[in-house]
């Protein structure tokens, strides 16, 4: 039990002591929605905005490399 409530709070979101008050039946329906849908295409398009970032970083630290090596 305490593990769907531990998903509805993290996935719908909630707060836990709001999950706690929904019926365990919210889980399936929530998961077969449209609303689900649409939340799982925003955290997938987090994923991208941040490795976006890392690769960004990666990329200047490559540069930065290329210039220290240069100066030598």
């Amino acid at each position: 039990m305490l593990e769907t409530v531990n998903s509805i709070s993290a996935n719908c979101p909630m707060p836990l002591s709001e999950a706690l008050k929904m019926p365990l039946s919210f889980e399936s329906i929530y998961f077969n929605s449209s609303a689900w849908e649409s939340r799982k295409k925003h955290l997938e398009n987090e994923v991208e905005r941040h490795n976006a970032f890392i690769k960004l970083g990666q990329e200047v630290i490559k540069g930065l490399n290329v210039l220290a090596s240069r100066g030598r």
